[in-house]
């Protein structure tokens, strides 16, 4: 994907600008391009942005740590004094779509007009580009014209212990993260976490939590979610863990075991939590530097990278990872990496297991009832687990490799997995047909008013279990006459509508499936049913008739009126032969 010389050194940050993925770190090199410190990745090649943002002190050293879009235009902060071989950067950039620009302006805490010291984090909210870092106020807003600084009893706030880390918006107010005792407002102390109104911070109430560093913050269902540490006996500073922990507006959660190092980075990425750090183990599970929260527990990446993850971002339907590691799920890897999400459908038995290296029919369903229109995609054999393996494309679909071919399965679409279990030899027409009936377990199932209905397709991996019958009928048509295409057509409508009316009113359990229609009198004596040039003839047919080789076959007049009226029989002239 990123070239065999993707990056050089390390990746600290990553976006989405104009739909292409922008990285941005420590490197001189993107893919063979000169770039840096910054480029640009359109889903073919790496490209340089401009002259790149470099530092006085050299690229290697004063990388760039963040990125933002802001009003439609990228952002860029971090170590960096230099841009575009400009001097005075004042640590953050903006690219205008050819060069990078200073962000800097008329301003009362900034006698440069620029902040003066280094940028860890960048954020857009209520119109106002957030810059969180080492610089005088840790904490600042840029208006457009110029910046300032997040201001407390009309003092500019102080960050007693260290840097703004991370800002996240949650409940409409901005969360600032950082350091430990880092905010002071007459006398109160924040711990790592507050919120910004506007106006004035506000704390998160008694918690142990974040009484460490605060690295990274987002908004996971509903919750606020940030990474950090704190102490088991604040304030006599007992053992330190580290972890995430969820704020549900009221309390801290938190979410599973101790991180054995400190996690660096969050996002969500298709409906999943995703950390990132410099961490080996969960409690002491296995875990290389990068895991996803599933709802109950963390779970690995495959085998996660070789070094630490700084950089998360979700472009494409997949997880772009960046840091500075040289191996991504065992393969050779220049500090960014991506992960495509295999999302897999397990199929099981009523029993609940699973039905392993078995072929299967994978149809997408109409919920239109009652017609339930089916467009049949082709077949495919379950893995030794049981499972049928999709790899997501975009954000919305899955391609899944099917025997006849790779095929597109969109989430929300309703699908039937059907298996054919028996079929019955035809003993009228074996040469036409072939079989009489066939038996198929899928998994229809019902609603708690009695509605049939199919799984749809989800985010995450799900099973499927097949327990409905359906039992399909083929069937041998002959038309007395040479008929019209026109009625032919009509007939092949009728009968349509009555193998959606079976299929409806038996739950699923009964339709119509192949159907051979001849006309002209045509194998005459094996047909199925017969339809008779004449109205005279009344509608009639044995039970069990075309079970059998005998002459009972389903005869039926080619238009009944359906009652026994002599003088409605004979109707020549008003109904010609088609």
């Amino acid at each position: 994907m990123y070239g065999s010389t993707p990056l050089y050194t390390w990746v600290d940050g990553l976006t989405v600008f104009e739909g292409d993925l922008i990285a941005a770190g420590s490197f001189t090199l993107a893919g063979g391009t000169t770039a840096y410190n910054v480029a640009r990745w359109d889903d073919t090649v790496w490209l340089n942005m401009g002259s790149g943002i470099v530092s006085d002190h050299g690229v290697q050293i004063d990388p760039v740590t963040c990125l933002a879009v802001h009003d439609n235009r990228l952002f860029a902060g971090g170590y960096f004094t230099n841009y575009d071989g400009n001097s005075g950067a004042g640590y953050t950039a903006e690219w205008d779509g050819a060069s990078w620009n200073r962000v800097c302006g008329v301003s009362p805490y900034y006698s440069t007009g620029c902040l003066n010291e280094h940028v860890n984090t960048l954020i857009s909210h209520s119109n106002l580009l957030y810059a969180g870092g080492h610089f005088t106020g840790r904490a600042a807003a840029w208006d457009g014209s110029g910046w300032s600084t997040l201001v407390v009893n009309q003092a500019p706030l102080e960050f007693l212990s260290g840097d703004v880390r991370a800002f996240a918006v949650y409940g409409g107010k901005l969360v600032v993260g950082g350091n430990p005792n880092y905010v002071i407002e007459e006398g109160i102390y924040y711990s790592g976490l507050a919120f910004w109104n506007g106006q004035s911070f506000e704390t998160f109430g008694e918690s142990s939590w974040f009484w460490g560093r605060v690295d990274a913050l987002t908004v996971y269902e509903g919750k606020l979610i940030a990474t950090g540490g704190y102490y088991t006996d604040y304030p006599n500073y007992g053992s330190y863990h580290a972890g995430v922990a969820a704020w549900d507006g009221t309390s801290w959660t938190v979410l599973g075991g101790e991180f054995d190092n400190q996690v660096y980075e969050l996002t969500v990425h298709n409906g999943r939590l995703i950390a990132g750090g410099n961490f080996e183990a969960i409690g002491g599970v296995y875990a290389n530097y990068v895991v996803q929260w599933d709802g109950t527990q963390w779970l690995p990446l495959g085998s996660g990278t070789n070094g630490m993850v700084w950089a998360l971002a979700s472009w494409e339907g997949k997880l772009i990872v960046g840091g500075r590691f040289t191996s991504a799920g065992g393969q050779p890897v220049n500090y960014i990496a991506q992960w495509t999400k295999a999302k897999t459908i397990t199929i099981r038995d009523a029993n609940n297991d699973s039905l392993t290296n078995v072929q299967f029919d994978l149809i997408r369903v109409a919920n239109n009832r009652p017609e339930y229109t089916e467009d049949t995609l082709g077949s495919f054999v379950t893995d030794d687990q049981g499972r049928l393996p999709m790899t997501m494309i975009g954000d919305t679909a899955f391609t899944v490799a099917l025997n006849e071919g790779d095929a597109v399965l969109r989430i929300g679409d309703s699908i039937k997995i059907a298996r054919q279990m028996y079929s019955e030899p035809a003993l009228r027409h074996h040469a036409v047909l072939g079989t009489k009936y066939s038996i198929h377990l899928d998994n229809g199932d019902f609603t708690d008013d009695g509605q049939l209905y199919f799984d749809t397709i989800g985010v995450s991996d799900q099973d499927i279990v097949l327990n409905h019958t359906e039992i399909r009928y083929n069937l041998l048509v002959s038309l007395e006459w040479d008929a019209a295409e026109l009625y032919v057509d009509g007939l092949r409508k009728d009968f349509r509508y009555m193998s959606d009316y079976l299929y409806d009113v038996s739950d699923g359990q009964l339709r119509l499936d192949t159907i051979v229609m001849l006309d002209d009198g045509a194998i005459w004596s094996e047909a199925d049913v017969r339809i008779r040039a004449d109205n005279v003839h009344n509608p009639d047919a044995v039970v069990g008739g075309i079970h059998h080789l005998g002459d009972y076959p389903i005869n039926m007049p080619r238009k009944w009126f359906g009652d026994q009226d002599d003088s409605r029989y004979y109707t020549y002239v008003r109904h010609p032969l088609m």
